[in-house]
């Protein structure tokens, strides 16, 4: 005989949850995707709905952390 026991009952989390990745990670992705498509420009980050604030504060980072991540170290 198969029996079912019911779900245990637990609360809500009184924290909110943290985003993962922080904003300058997620432009430093937006710019790689752009630039994969032949755009990385100001321009295409506006388009994306980043504001001018947040690419002049974040923008210097984000390049140095896409350059980072896109450069693959082939041989040793």
């Amino acid at each position: 005989m198969i029996r079912y026991a019911p779900a245990p009952i637990t609360s809500t989390p009184s924290q909110t949850a943290r985003c993962a990745r922080s904003l300058t990670e997620r432009m430093a992705e937006d710019l790689r995707e752009e630039a994969f498509s032949g755009r990385g420009d100001v321009q295409s980050l506006q388009n994306r709905g980043w504001s001018q604030a947040s690419i002049e504060r974040l923008g210097p980072a984000a390049i140095q952390l896409a350059r980072r991540n896109s450069t693959r170290q082939v041989a040793r």
